[in-house]
């Protein structure tokens, strides 16, 4: 049965790689030939207006030739670089990442210039984020006076946040100053930016100096304002002071609203300070009208997940989910690790499950700790009581190994059972008509091995000496599994894998064995196959 359905799977395969790979080629074909046609207007000598090279530059499938039609289109009598045009063709440069000739774009340009704000605009947003050229969307915030466009309050803003998130604060303030030969009247948002800035740089008196500019340029303070220079003040440790200017916000009429609670709330919680930060979220938010957020509880979550206060983050977030909130894949990760370091199957199985309801799938690197919870303990397996295996304090060595029959299309797989002392306890050997990969036939034969001790009720004999001589060992004959349908394929091994999950986490629970011994397969599976180990000390 097993070779008739490998011999099935390479025509199928074949089938399935076949179909794309000749879509794509004539895909590849028509959009060529449709290129190479739009590249044969711009060489013909009729007329072409700028509407036509717009579409045509629009219609355009590969982005690398925009620079080919660019030079066409300027070494025509016709050229006539109009604002859609540019929009288009600045579009091309930025899909095929051909930065440096936007400068020669500009350059073509004929005067009088007829381009908006919104043009330069998204320019330098181009510049500062997909091209990471600072210094460029500078230069032309500069420059756009000369295009007969003068920088809005909005540009300038973006360019001065941009400069502080990247930690350039001397060209900041050397922008700042230039704002009134740029023609931009300051704004409450602008010195909001510069209190960040300043903030950021550690510099608190001189952030609390703009902060009492703002009257005296006859602008309001607003929740930003204060929410900024707060965090600064809890970067700092300050966070006593941070909570001194709620009076203030309340004598100048200023709504405390969610987004200054979570600034206060992120100070305690990073000083140390978590139950403070509970009672916040808890008692003074809801005191004053104000509602938390998701973030609000991720803040408090995360103080607890660092100070391994895990049972009263499980409440969080039983919270949360009651409330609608996505909690996040960290504050999962944090929780399922610390129980499982704690040793708590149950609450380790409660944290995998609400991971999955919202939506998370836990990695390898989480998988590795919860199998050794798990599986492994200090002295003994913790294994649920649907498994009715004793437990086994003492350590087995399994080595396996596989050979390959090129000839007769098998493989065959052995494993070798030894305890701590060295000393033979079992052996087991079998085949398959089917070739596996190394690390297959390994993992086949470590998943064999395991079956067999639970299913002839082998561990029983390894418990401990009983009498004056060791246990019997019942013999193993070879082939045992005949007649069962087994998974000798990894991927087929990966599909059961997957089945238990989906049945464990549909509430239609298998025995927790059978899980078990999936996860440790694919550890197997990636230790043979990632360090080439043929033998495992296991503890049961």
């Amino acid at each position: 049965m097993f070779s008739r359905t490998r011999s099935l799977l390479p025509s199928l395969t074949s089938h399935k790689t076949q179909n794309p790979s000749l879509f794509s080629s004539s895909q590849q074909n028509t959009n060529n030939n449709k290129d190479n046609l739009i590249l044969q207007r711009f060489h013909h000598k009729d007329w072409l207006t700028s509407k036509e090279a717009t579409t045509l530059t629009n219609s355009l499938t590969n982005p690398s030739l925009s620079l080919t039609i660019f030079h066409l289109y300027s070494s025509r009598k016709d050229y006539n670089p109009t604002q859609p045009f540019c929009i288009s063709l600045i579009t091309k440069f930025t899909q095929s990442h051909n930065f440096t000739y936007i400068d020669t774009l500009l350059k073509t340009l004929p005067k009088p210039y007829s381009f908006t704000q919104d043009f330069f605009f998204n320019l330098i947003k181009i510049y500062a984020h997909k091209a990471q050229r600072i210094d460029k969307a500078i230069q032309l915030l500069n420059e756009m006076p000369n295009y007969g466009t003068w920088p809005s309050i909005k540009t300038f803003n973006f360019v001065l946040n941009v400069l502080v998130n990247s930690k350039l604060y001397d060209v900041v303030f050397d922008l700042y100053a230039s704002a009134l030969k740029l023609g931009v009247e300051i704004d409450a948002c602008c010195l909001n930016i510069m209190i960040k800035g300043l903030c950021k740089k550690g510099e608190m008196e001189s952030a609390f100096k703009v902060f009492d500019e703002f009257p005296k340029m006859g602008l309001k303070r607003n929740e930003r304002t204060f929410a900024t220079i707060m965090n600064g003040l809890c970067e700092k440790g300050m966070v006593d002071e941070g909570f001194g200017l709620l009076e203030r916000m309340k004598e100048e009429g200023i709504v405390v609203d969610v987004v200054v609670y979570n600034v206060l709330i992120h100070g305690l919680v990073k000083n140390g300070r978590v139950d403070e930060g509970v009672t916040v979220l808890e008692d003074v938010m809801m005191r004053n009208g104000c509602y938390p957020n998701e973030s609000s509880y991720q803040h408090v979550l995360y103080g607890l997940i660092d100070l391994k206060r895990f049972e009263e983050a499980k409440g969080v977030v039983e919270k949360m989910v009651l409330k609608g909130f996505v909690v996040s894949y960290d504050s999962f990760k944090g929780l399922v690790l610390g129980f499982c370091r704690e040793g708590l199957i149950e609450e380790v199985d409660w944290g995998v499950r609400s991971m999955v309801r919202m939506g998370f799938v836990p990695r390898m690197g989480m998988w590795r700790p919860i199998v050794r919870c798990i599986v492994v303990s200090r002295d003994s397996i913790r294994f649920s009581p649907t498994t009715r295996v004793l437990a086994l304090q003492d350590r087995l060595k399994c080595n396996v190994d596989a050979g390959f029959h090129h000839l007769s299309n098998r493989a065959s797989y052995m494993c070798c059972l030894r305890n701590a002392e060295e000393e033979f306890l079992s052996s087991l050997s079998s085949w398959t008509c089917s070739m596996l990969e190394v690390y297959e036939g390994e993992a086949t034969s470590l998943w064999e091995c395991y079956d067999a001790l639970e299913m002839r009720n082998l561990l029983q004999e390894f418990v401990k000496r009983q009498g004056r001589r060791p246990p019997t060992i019942l013999g193993l004959r070879e082939h045992i599994f005949t007649g069962r349908i087994r998974c000798v394929n990894y991927t087929n091994m990966v599909s059961c894998i997957l089945f238990q999950l989906q049945c464990l986490f549909s509430g239609m629970e298998p025995a927790l064995s059978q899980l078990v011994k999936g996860f440790w397969l694919i550890l197997s599976v990636m230790m043979i196959e990632k360090y080439d180990v043929g033998g495992f000390f296991l503890r049961y």
